[in-house]
């Protein structure tokens, strides 16, 4: 998640009120790094903590006319605060399709729910469009018999994370580059699942309700003794004391949420080669 502002105390209001159910958000303030922070984050949800519309006006064509990666990451939601006297022009711009939403916030937020909710709806509907990508994907495949992929001998990817949002946007990412995912949801289900089958790589989120992916990382090599498998810690934490503790404990490497598709891409098939 982005949030765009041209003030820092703008910019914290925001945060510090969507910081209470997301812990992934990056920050950008300064105009002529706003298309660039884009690009390389390509987030899912974009919130432009302008008070003045002209700026909201201003970003969209910016977006439009400079951003690299915005014809291939065309799925994210554009959400505006506005004051309410922008309200017409606002929805103007919804209408026609600059963006996804906007809400009445400015000289001060009323109703703080109103852009949580837009922002539990936009996330829905991204996930909903990668899952109808997903089927236009397999439907194209079944289609084009010389095209189908060898499902069996794909490299088999196992990420474990308690998130189910997160499981989708790494199976949409995998497929791209012709990889399985096994969705692991628990770390106490890990052990099981290796049991089962053994992937090429692991990405293991940090935090997860159970026990630590730092903790499983220990209890898979007491499990399974000379454990090769590459384990990629994901976080959206990158304290050194992580970072440390991961790495004494046999990480092979770090993925930071949130990360794009041409990083992740990078960092898994660099591990698996």
């Amino acid at each position: 998640m982005l949030i765009v502002a041209d003030s820092e105390d703008e910019s914290k209001v925001v945060s510090v009120l969507l910081e209470k159910m997301y812990a992934n958000i990056k920050i950008s303030l300064i105009p002529e790094s706003y298309i660039l922070d884009f690009d390389e984050w390509q987030p899912e949800i974009v919130i432009l903590a302008f008070k003045k519309i002209e700026s909201t006006i201003r970003f969209c064509m910016l977006l439009k006319q400079l951003s690299k990666t915005l014809h291939d990451h065309n799925r994210h939601k554009i959400i505006s605060l506005c004051q309410y006297q922008d309200i017409d022009l606002a929805y103007k711009l919804c209408r026609a399709n600059k963006l996804y939403d906007y809400v009445p916030f400015w000289p001060m937020a009323h109703d703080n729910n109103r852009l949580l909710m837009s922002v539990i709806n936009s996330l829905k509907l991204v996930s909903m469009e990668i899952n109808q990508n997903e089927q236009v994907v397999n439907f194209d495949g079944i289609l084009n018999n010389k095209e189908s992929k060898d499902v069996e001998k794909l490299p088999l990817v196992m990420l474990v994370d308690d998130e189910k949002f997160q499981h989708k946007i790494v199976g949409h990412y995998l497929n791209e580059i012709n990889c399985k995912i096994e969705s692991v949801y628990s770390a106490l289900d890990t052990i099981s699942k290796l049991k089962e089958c053994m992937p090429k790589l692991i990405l293991m989120d940090v935090v997860m309700p159970d026990i630590s992916g730092i903790d499983l990382i220990y209890k898979i090599k007491d499990t399974f003794g000379d454990f090769k498998i590459p384990i990629v810690m994901v976080t959206g934490n990158s304290d050194a004391d992580v970072v440390q503790q991961s790495i004494e404990a046999g990480a092979a490497g770090f993925l930071v949420k949130p990360f794009s598709k041409k990083t992740f891409e990078d960092k898994v098939l660099n591990y698996l080669q």
